[in-house]
Order: C-alpha cells, then sequence, then structure tokens
C-alpha cells in the first residue's frame, strides 16, 4: 500500500484572504496525526514473527563422542522430589528436563562391559513460571515498550555413581548442577516462546554434560576411556 509522507508545508494553506481555510487546516492536522501514531506498532512487531514453516531443533549430542565407562552398564534413575514446585511448568516445554536427561545419558556414555556398576542420576529437573511486574512508563514511551510480565527458570542437577563389584554402597561419584532463566514480554508470539523454552532446556543439558566430563576426568579417571 503506499504511504504518503506528510509535511508541515504540505498542510499548511496557500495564502489567501485573511481567515479562510483556517478551519479546513485544522481539520487537516486532526485526521492526520493520529494515522500518523498509528504505523508506528505494527512496523515495530514485523520482526518477532519467525519465518512460518520453521521447525524447533532437538537436544543432540551428534556432534560429540561418546565416553567409555569401565563398566557392566550404565543405569539411568530418576530421583526426584515427590512434590512439584510452585507455579512447575514442565509439562508445557517439550523436551522437558527429563527428556533431555535420558537423551544425554543414552548419547554420551558407553559402558565396555567390565564388571561394575555406573549410574546417573536425575535429582532435580525444574521448570516454573513467575508473574513479574510491569513497569510501564507514561506516555508514547510506555505505549510501545515490552513489557517484562513472565519469567521462566530452570534446574537441574545429576549424580553419578560409580558400585564396585558386589558393592552396593557408591564407592564415588561425582555432581553436576545448571541453573538459567529467560523473561518474556506479554505479547510474545506463541513460536518465539517455544524458541526461548527449548533454548533453556538446551542450555541447561550443556551446562551439565560440561560439568560432568570434566569431573569424570578429574575424580573418576581411571574408569574413562
Amino acid at each position: 500500500m503506499p504511504i504518503t509522507i506528510l509535511t508541515w508545508k504540505s498542510l499548511l494553506p496557500v495564502r489567501r484572504a485573511r481567515g479562510s481555510h483556517i478551519g479546513a487546516w485544522l481539520r487537516q492536522v486532526m485526521i492526520c496525526l493520529p494515522l500518523t501514531v498509528l504505523v508506528v506498532p505494527v512496523a515495530g512487531c514485523q520482526p518477532t514473527m519467525p519465518p512460518p514453516g520453521n521447525r524447533l531443533p532437538t537436544v543432540t549430542f551428534a556432534h560429540k563422542a561418546p565416553i567409555r565407562i569401565t563398566a557392566e552398564a550404565v543405569q539411568k534413575t530418576v530421583a526426584l522430589p515427590g512434590e512439584l514446585p510452585p507455579g512447575d511448568v514442565s509439562g508445557q516445554f517439550s523436551p522437558n528436563l527429563r527428556d533431555a536427561f535420558n537423551i544425554w545419558v543414552d548419547s554420551r556414555f558407553v559402558a565396555d562391559g567390565t564388571p561394575g556398576v555406573f549410574e546417573v542420576q536425575l535429582v532435580e529437573a525444574q521448570l516454573t513460571r513467575q508473574v513479574i511486574a510491569d513497569n510501564k512508563d507514561g506516555g508514547l514511551s510506555g505505549l510501545f515498550k515490552d513489557e517484562q510480565h513472565w519469567k521462566y527458570t530452570g534446574k537441574m542437577q545429576v549424580r553419578i555413581v560409580r558400585r564396585l563389584p558386589g558393592q552396593v554402597a557408591p564407592h564415588s561419584f561425582v555432581e553436576a548442577a545448571a541453573e538459567g532463566f529467560f523473561t518474556t514480554s506479554q505479547n510474545i508470539t506463541l513460536n518465539m516462546l517455544a524458541l526461548e523454552k527449548f533454548r533453556l532446556v538446551e542450555s541447561l543439558i550443556t551446562q551439565i554434560d560440561e560439568q560432568a566430563e570434566e569431573s569424570l576426568h578429574q575424580y573418576m579417571g581411571d574408569i574413562v576411556n
């Protein structure tokens, strides 16, 4: 649609007899000014819409070589508290932290068949949402300001336990923990919100992976091949 750019000179009446065209000029100003304001939010919202047909990536560790462990098997255990934390929204995440945990363990650890147990425990996996206050300014600056409306927080912790053959008590263990959050404006699109949720989960499991690998080499180097 063609856009007409108005200038103050274009609104001024041609010089004629005193008092003529004053009413018409005022009516032009009253009509044109609201149109100029309404164009601003429409133009500002366009970059927030992702291209159609975009698909979210998946959590993957295909770019990293598996860690060979001196153990008969790699066991996964979910040892989370029975009660969900206030504001839990884990069900709104895809993948959620449990999904990411399963992908991580299956992708990164391979047992070589030597007697012994290598157990990876998920001991914390929280995804919560919290309402935070709007701080809207007055005037036009407040009208077009993106308010921070929701805060999503993620917490994750894993424990890796080594058990010697025939023993129940752990011989040694290491832990890794990660925490992160993001905030959203109240007018965020569903596609953008899903992408931010994925990035939070990916960030947490990436931190867990880096910490766990470093701790394994440092404290359980004798079983890491």
